[in-house]
């Protein structure tokens, strides 16, 4: 009796333990929500997962954290205005203990003159005029400016401005390069499981063949014209099947979750697919001879941006070496009262 062979199909993904232990801590914390019936043909599924991966998003995200930063590096070469307004209370006005400097030059007048005294002595100079206090400084000061400043070089910068298409072509090209890689992989894991299909019903069709196998055996064995070693073969070989069948089974399991978890859909919903296999499709393409050009791979036009980059951050570095040239200008106001009244009064106290 001729027993069908079937191929065996390896599903594994090193992301199915991850994805058992989520489908059980979801269900132990009482998941409830609904459960959705998901009908995707292979490009319903690619498409289902541009839109969900966190890879995917993740790239897209990126992209315009690029536009932000470019935003950044274009405003350094912009003029920059800034302005400043601020007052300044002091309670208490610090007293500070100086050398009496005015009490000699007024010695020094009289002396100069031939002044005397009240007695009509000559007026000497005191040896110590002693210590005077004084307050610097008034109760309020206010102060209000302007300033305006302009790189004129700068090499980082001018570097950084030349770079900025790149840049948007790198992250942009990342994207592209994220999701080929997930579709590439949704692929593989999609018609992976449309196979395991046929697999499947190839065990079914062997376990059915070795079971009446089994049975005729056993008539011949108690009919005394088979040994009691046949019937042992014949249940090793169904037992081995069953086991084989229970190990697909457990596979094809874990490649839904895995092809869930590489969608981004909910663990809880249901993924049918509904897309078949051919010989046609299988054979579709084999004989055909193309010259194939790697320069039209997206993971090579993505390296080719980052060498250009390389280049421009190498130029960075050796420009960096330069001074750097800017232009500023300031004006600014000051002023200080015992009271608050700047707008009353207008005895300011101006520099530059």
């Amino acid at each position: 009796m001729k027993i069908v062979r079937s191929k065996k199909w390896l599903l594994g993904l090193a992301i199915f333990p991850t994805v058992l232990l989520a489908q059980d801590l979801s269900r132990a914390n009482g998941d409830t929500a609904k459960i959705i019936r998901h009908e995707f043909s292979i490009q319903q599924a690619v498409d289902y997962a541009f839109k969900n991966n966190v890879n995917v998003k993740n790239a897209l995200i990126e992209v315009k954290k690029q536009e932000q930063v470019n935003r950044e590096v274009t405003s350094n070469a912009y003029p920059h205005i800034n302005a400043n307004l601020g007052t300044t209370y002091n309670p208490n006005v610090a007293t500070q203990v100086l050398p009496n400097f005015i009490s000699p030059s007024t010695y020094q007048v009289l002396i100069d003159e031939g002044v005397k005294d009240g007695n009509g002595n000559t007026i000497v100079m005191p040896s110590d005029f002693g210590f005077i206090a004084a307050q610097f400084g008034t109760k309020f000061s206010a102060s209000a400016g302007i300033s305006l400043s302009q790189l004129l070089f700068d090499g980082q910068v001018f570097i950084g401005l030349q770079a900025r298409d790149a840049t948007m072509r790198f992250q942009r090209k990342n994207a592209e390069v994220t999701e080929e890689m997930i579709k590439a992989n949704i692929y593989k894991i999609y018609y992976q499981l449309v196979v395991s299909k046929t697999q499947v019903e190839l065990l079914d069709a062997n376990i059915l063949l070795l079971e009446k196998l089994m049975k005729d055996t056993r008539i011949i064995y108690e009919n005394g014209f088979a040994e009691r070693l046949d019937v042992d073969k014949v249940s090793v070989q169904l037992t081995n099947l069953q086991t084989e069948k229970s190990k697909v089974l457990n596979t094809i399991s874990n490649g839904y979750y895995g092809l869930k978890m590489l969608m981004g859909m909910p663990m809880k919903d249901e993924l049918v697919l509904t897309d078949k296999l051919t010989d046609d499709q299988i054979k579709e393409g084999i004989l055909e001879t193309s010259n194939y050009n790697y320069e039209d791979r997206k993971e090579y036009q993505y390296a080719q941006i980052g060498k250009e980059l390389f280049a421009y951050n190498v130029r960075r570095y050796q420009l960096s070496q330069l001074p750097t040239v800017s232009l500023t200008g300031q004006y600014a106001k000051n002023a200080q009262r015992n009271k608050w009244n700047f707008f009353r009064e207008r005895r300011l106290v101006y520099y530059l």
